[in-house]
C-alpha cells in the first residue's frame, strides 16, 4: 500500500455472522417474547414455548465464525481472489486488479493501486454486506497511522503500527489487579 500510485483501506462487514447460512446439525431456538409478532402478542403463541430452526449464523452460535469464514471466502473467490498461501488462509490477491486483502473475522484490510481500489471495494459490496471503506485506523487493536519522510531530499512513505494506547490500557488493568501505581 506505500508504493507509488497505491494506498491501503480498510471496512468492517457489518453484522458478519448473519450473512451466512448456518449449515451442520440442526439448531432450534426459543423465541423470546420480545420477538413474538403482534398476533402472538395479541392473542398468545401457538405453544407454550415457540421455536423456530436457526437458518442464519448467529453470534454466540459456536459454528457461526465457521459459516461465516467459509461464506466469505467462496464470495471472494467468485469475485477472482486467490489465496495468497496455503499458510496465510486469510490473505487473498486479486491478480487482475492487483490487489492484496485480508480479512480477518469481520475486518478487511486492502492493499494495491489507488485507480482500481474504489471498483474492487465495490465489487466486494456488491456481495457482502460491509461497512463504507476507509482509510486505515484501527484494525487488529493497532492504530496505522501513514505519514511521509524525506531521507537524502527524496518523501519516503512510512506506516507505524501503534500500539500505544493498547499497552497503557492494559498496563492500567495490570496496577488495577496489583493494587499498585
Amino acid at each position: 500500500g506505500l508504493l507509488k500510485g497505491n494506498k491501503t483501506e480498510q471496512a468492517d462487514a457489518q453484522q458478519a455472522y448473519i450473512q451466512a447460512k448456518l449449515g451442520g446439525t440442526e439448531t432450534w431456538v426459543e423465541i423470546p417474547e420480545e420477538g413474538w409478532p403482534e398476533e402472538w402478542k395479541a392473542n398468545g403463541p401457538p405453544c407454550a414455548r415457540p421455536c423456530a430452526r436457526l437458518v442464519q449464523a448467529l453470534y454466540g452460535h459456536p459454528d457461526s465464525g465457521t459459516f461465516w469464514e467459509k461464506h466469505a471466502h467462496q464470495k471472494l473467490l467468485e469475485l477472482g481472489f486467490q489465496p495468497a498461501a496455503e499458510a496465510w488462509p486469510s490473505c487473498y490477491l486479486h491478480p487482475e486488479y492487483d490487489m492484496f486483502l485480508v480479512l480477518y473475522v469481520d475486518d478487511f484490510l486492502m492493499s494495491g493501486p489507488e485507480d482500481k481500489m474504489a471498483k474492487m471495494w465495490e465489487l466486494i459490496a456488491d456481495c457482502l454486506n460491509i461497512d463504507e471503506p476507509g482509510p486505515m485506523h484501527l484494525y487488529l487493536g493497532c492504530i496505522h497511522e501513514e505519514a511521509a519522510i524525506d531521507i537524502d531530499g527524496k518523501t519516503i512513505r512510512t506506516i507505524t503500527f501503534n500500539q500505544e494506547s493498547f499497552f497503557e490500557d492494559k498496563l492500567e488493568k495490570y496496577k488495577d489487579l496489583c493494587k499498585t501505581k
